[in-house]
């Protein structure tokens, strides 16, 4: 079983588009443009989507804290 790093994973994927699950039950997707060692996150082209219904609200340029992240999912 091969151990893998998650802040090594997201740095890997800064300029990629990610999914974050947020505890609240909301996903946002953007492209990730920083990450540091709490897993807060700065998203560019960010919106909030609804699995079922696409974009909801589009916000630009945001910061998620880390500590309201459920999960991030990335582009494969």
């Amino acid at each position: 079983m091969v151990k893998s790093d998650p802040l090594k994973m997201l740095m890997k994927a800064i300029r990629e588009e990610v999914v974050v699950k947020l505890k609240d039950g909301k996903s946002c997707r953007g492209i990730l443009e920083k990450c540091d060692q709490c897993m807060n996150l700065l998203l560019n082209d960010a919106e909030e989507v609804n699995e079922n219904e696409g974009p909801v609200t589009k916000y630009g340029k945001v910061l998620i804290r880390g500590s309201n992240i459920l999960y991030v999912k990335l582009k494969e």
